[in-house]
């Protein structure tokens, strides 16, 4: 019987550790993040390589909006060479959308306008030259760190193959 005593408090430990592991996490991701994203597009002017950092704000109702800087390279931009183009890119109406229970995966969906800031050639495209405007994107995430402090991101937009990851930088 002594030893019997002696499991109750083991007991209560373990079963408080099984629920521990069961709960869901919480991920609060609320905030401002820096982001930095790259890989490979396609465009109705070829494929491109594409680099982008930026910021993304996720407010309190799951709405997302951000600001990126994009580079694209062209090896053969419309059959006329190789081209760069600097663009700023806008991303608006943005929706959270995390993956139940967890709450620290899903996707966001957004539209994104991009406008050319520089351009190699400046005569093939000319900055302030909208280069896309409302496309639909969207990028499936996973947070990890203490209330999802770091997201690691990639596309799930039709034609882009793309990673990479953001981090809060504030609330």
């Amino acid at each position: 019987m002594k030893n019997d005593i002696a499991l109750f408090p083991l007991i209560g430990l373990t079963a408080l550790c099984a629920s521990t592991a069961v709960a869901a996490p919480q991920c609060d991701l609320r905030g401002h993040y820096g982001y930095n994203y790259s890989g490979t597009t396609l465009t109705p002017a070829g494929q491109a390589s594409l680099t982008e950092t930026g910021y993304l704000r996720i407010r309190a109702d799951g709405s997302v909006s951000g600001v990126g800087q994009l580079v694209f390279l062209f090896q053969d931009f419309a059959g006329q060479g190789p081209l760069w183009l600097h663009l700023e890119e806008i991303q608006s109406d943005g929706q959270l959308q995390p993956d139940p229970p967890a709450g620290c995966s899903g996707q966001v969906s957004f539209t994104a306008t991009a406008t050319v800031v520089q351009s190699s050639n400046p005569a093939l495209v000319a900055p302030g030259t909208i280069f896309f405007a409302d496309q639909p994107r969207a990028i499936a995430w996973t947070a990890s760190g203490r209330n999802g402090n770091q997201l690691d991101m990639i596309s799930i937009s039709p034609g882009t193959l793309a990673s990479g990851h953001a981090r809060k930088q504030r609330n």
